[in-house]
């Protein structure tokens, strides 16, 4: 058997997964087998092999629940991995983040943009 004879186009192998009783799109196909690297392609026509298929769907193997590709917790992933501060550590930490001055907007030293009082007649 040729190469070529063993080339299927995405719609094909959304019908063939279909008869399996996968529902696919074949925009979700391709998205899917370019990011994941499981299909061939020349110039905008895409298409796959057996093997191609085969690792596609060895790459869509469902990772246990609460871990990633590398086995880390969704915990580790967001950085929250260490105890929480002790009581010492938590002063330390509020007197840190407190202490010095605010910061307040510059005065300027220039007279003439100085605003002078109104010294107007009252209204009666």
């Amino acid at each position: 058997m040729s190469a070529l004879e063993s080339c299927m186009s995405p719609e094909a192998v959304v019908s063939r997964l279909e008869q399996r009783g996968i529902a696919i799109s074949e925009r979700n196909l391709r998205k899917t087998a370019r990011k994941l690297g499981t299909c061939r392609q020349l110039g905008n026509a895409l298409f796959f092999t057996e093997a191609d298929l085969e690792a596609l769907i060895n790459s869509m193997l469902v990772q246990p629940k609460g871990e990633d590709e590398c086995g880390s917790s969704s915990a580790a992933r967001s950085g929250i991995t260490g105890s929480l501060l002790t009581g010492r550590q938590s002063v330390d930490l509020r007197e840190r983040l407190t202490s010095g001055s605010r910061k307040t907007s510059r005065t300027s030293t220039n007279s003439a943009s100085d605003v002078l009082p109104f010294t107007g007649r009252n209204r009666s």
